[in-house]
């Protein structure tokens, strides 16, 4: 995220160009989210992944990334947004991934138990 230089005693940090671009996205992202108009089909876009807990640094990357993109836990790796995910979030989640996701676009369907738990809460 972030790169150095030192020019003699004095050191600086600056973010990296990749670094810069998410931020911007994730302020774009901010900064028009209420001026979309609410069209939401009801349907659900679901994330199911299954990275090794052994390898817990690109767990934690794939979260970070779902999290960037709007989606939340439903489960420790079921996740949910009610956006479909776009060609980019594709992409990335499939590179931290490496194949071990499957995505799915669909609607919830209520079970009437006290058990069932609820996209929104997520």
């Amino acid at each position: 995220m972030l790169e150095g230089s030192r020019q003699g005693r004095y050191s600086s940090y600056r973010l990296t160009p990749e670094a810069a671009v998410d931020l911007w996205s994730g302020a774009s992202s901010i900064a028009t989210f209420t001026t979309q108009p609410d069209s939401w089909d009801g349907r659900w876009t679901l994330i199911a992944f299954s990275v090794p807990e052994t390898d817990s640094t690109r767990r934690r990357a794939l979260r970070t990334a779902l999290r960037w993109r709007g989606f939340a836990p439903l489960y420790d790796a079921l996740w949910v947004s009610p956006h479909p995910l776009t060609s980019k979030g594709r992409i990335e989640v499939a590179d931290l991934a490496r194949g071990a996701v499957t995505v799915f676009r669909a609607r919830q369907e209520n079970l009437d138990t006290e058990v069932d738990r609820n996209p929104v809460e997520a």
